[in-house]
């Protein structure tokens, strides 16, 4: 779970209620309903190939539950708190202390300083206007879901988090490649 939660971007919530009916391997995307989501808003984000390859090692394993993630064999995945906690273990103490969110803020921060759109940014990361907001006639009149560009963006992230020392991603100050 915390490997696709590094590759996509997206709200800790929404990866461990996943469930396979919303994973489209065809299409190479998760299809999340609005009632699936913090903002309550249909959303659909990238699998860059890292991503499909860890969903498609967990379909082998695949319960008759219908979640991607789960604990209990019944329900969506829990403890989360508990196991990143054990991940710190693993990562030992050179690590700064962080949270699962800081995972997000380094991929919105490394896009974007590789050259990534602010709003395809934040589209990938299913954000409502922000700071930055586009005027309010934009937002009425540019509906784009702009999907080839975060396809592409993702595609980048999936590149950035598993290649060369160059791709490595800083959450506060640590370096995690």
């Amino acid at each position: 779970m915390f490997r696709l939660l590094v590759l996509t971007g997206q709200r800790r919530g929404e990866i461990a209620a996943l469930r396979w009916s919303n994973v489209n391997f065809d299409e190479t995307r998760i299809e999340l309903e609005g009632r699936q989501t913090k903002n309550r808003r249909p959303h659909i984000t990238h699998l860059s190939p890292p991503a499909l390859a860890e969903l498609r090692t967990l379909q082998k394993r695949r319960l008759p539950t219908g979640f991607v993630f789960t604990t209990s064999g019944r329900t969506p995945s829990s403890g989360i708190s508990r196991a990143k906690a054990r991940l710190d273990k693993v990562l030992g103490d050179d690590i700064e202390p962080w949270r699962l969110h800081d995972l997000r803020r380094a991929m919105a921060t490394a896009l974007a300083a590789a050259g990534v759109p602010e709003g395809v940014v934040d589209r990938i990361q299913n954000h409502a206007a922000s700071g930055s907001a586009p005027s309010a006639v934009a937002r009425v009149y540019q509906q784009s879901d702009l999907l080839p560009q975060r396809a592409e963006a993702l595609n980048q992230w999936g590149e950035m988090v598993t290649g060369t020392p160059e791709g490595r991603v800083s959450l506060r100050g640590s370096t995690v490649g």
